[in-house]
């Protein structure tokens, strides 16, 4: 029946005519500040088993001074919560290492004082990003975090009862704003930017929330 958005077809036409994102299809690039080595030492090379991407909300207050049902007015833009990712860990605790290095760039381990530049969009250097990718393998968005670094190491769980299993740590990262970028997407009197498309690419929207 034309119309009916109950039917198979209506929901072909619809939600499948993109096709449907895979949770599977991701990418993390971490580069931590402050580690000796050359090029790509302080980036971690292997990839978390799970993550979640950021949430948004608003900050609201009451408006309940008159008569009626009270308002929630929202007056600022907020975020919730933080990245949490899980890393299988190898023989050698490279994983681990790399984010207690990290910390150790936060806060002073020895004279036990915070790092945390209030100028700068990055702490000593530190950055994150993810990128989402459609089924072709092209990046369909883009998240680049800003002021992050790793707030948590969560305790990791040992056992003679685990024979079977390995090893995995999880890790919350903390972060200030982050900017998303994605094919297609547009938000009227919200964006940084809109560049010019060049040789068939389509047009991005760059859109930046910032944590007050």
């Amino acid at each position: 029946m034309a119309g009916n958005k109950n039917s198979i077809q209506y929901f072909k036409s619809t939600f499948l005519k993109n096709g449907l994102h895979r949770p599977t299809k991701y990418e993390v690039t971490l580069v931590a500040p402050g580690q000796p080595g050359g090029p790509g030492a302080g980036m971690l090379n292997f990839q978390p088993e799970a993550l979640n991407l950021p949430g948004r909300s608003h900050e609201t207050i009451k408006d309940d001074l008159f008569f009626g049902p009270a308002r929630s007015i929202p007056v600022a833009r907020d975020f919730s919560g933080q990245i949490v990712m899980q890393f299988p860990v190898s023989d050698t605790q490279s994983e681990r290492s790399f984010f207690e290095k990290w910390m150790d760039t936060v806060i002073d381990p020895e004279k036990e004082f915070s790092k945390y530049n209030l100028n700068s969009e990055t702490i000593n250097g530190g950055t994150m990003t993810i990128e989402t990718f459609d089924s072709k393998g092209a990046v369909s968005s883009t998240y680049d975090f800003k002021e992050v670094y790793p707030l948590t190491i969560m305790p990791v769980n040992l056992g003679y009862g685990m024979r079977d299993s390995y090893t995995q740590m999880q890790v919350a990262m903390e972060f200030r704003s982050y900017t998303y970028k994605s094919t297609g997407h547009t938000t009227a009197g919200s964006s940084t930017g809109n560049p010019s498309p060049g040789d068939g690419e389509p047009e991005k929207t760059y859109h930046t929330l910032w944590v007050t």
